[in-house]
């Protein structure tokens, strides 16, 4: 089967919580569904203009005001040239990881995912995204990536599955 790329995230698996069972839910649990996962960088928040909720996300990540100016100052270059789409889409894995480097290597279980359409429900997707979405000026981050027509770079990644995902707003729901 052959994929398109939807782009790549960059989450926080989020640990099984202890009434699920063991058998069955694997110790952490990895979405690109920001219902179940934390994602980075918060879009909303480097573009709010609500300072405590800038504080709080520093704190979050252990990173100084000058770094996080820098962190700002970083992703609205990387937008400009379109290697960070909207929401908290990297259009390729040496951005993505060039970001985690540079403002994220405190957090060490974060994972790069590159997430892939198969390829014969690209029209499919389009569509319901142009029918259901809100008319944004610029399409979002996915709708981008799918309409490339690109392949997930998959040199040294890892398969890991599946997932039934939602899709509104240029976000991923669970």
């Amino acid at each position: 089967m052959s994929y398109l790329s939807a782009g790549y995230y960059l989450i926080l698996p989020t640990p099984r919580k202890e009434y699920m069972d063991k058998a069955v839910v694997p110790e952490s649990v990895l979405s690109v569904s920001e219902c179940i996962c934390t994602h980075y960088p918060d879009i909303s928040i480097l573009w709010g203009n609500v300072e405590v909720k800038k504080d709080h996300y520093m704190e979050q990540l252990g990173l100084s005001l000058t770094t996080f100016q820098l962190l700002e100052q970083w992703i609205e270059e990387q937008r400009k040239t379109g290697d960070v789409l909207f929401p908290q889409v990297f259009s390729n894995l040496n951005v993505a990881q060039t970001f985690v480097d540079r403002f994220l290597n405190q957090l060490p279980d974060i994972r790069i995912i590159s997430l892939g359409l198969p390829e014969q429900f690209k029209v499919d997707f389009l569509e319901d995204v142009a029918a259901f979405s809100s008319k944004n000026s610029e399409p979002y981050g996915v709708e981008k990536m799918v309409s490339q027509h690109l392949s997930p770079d998959t040199d040294g990644a890892k398969k890991i599955g599946y997932e039934v995902l939602g899709f509104d707003s240029g976000l991923f729901h669970s």
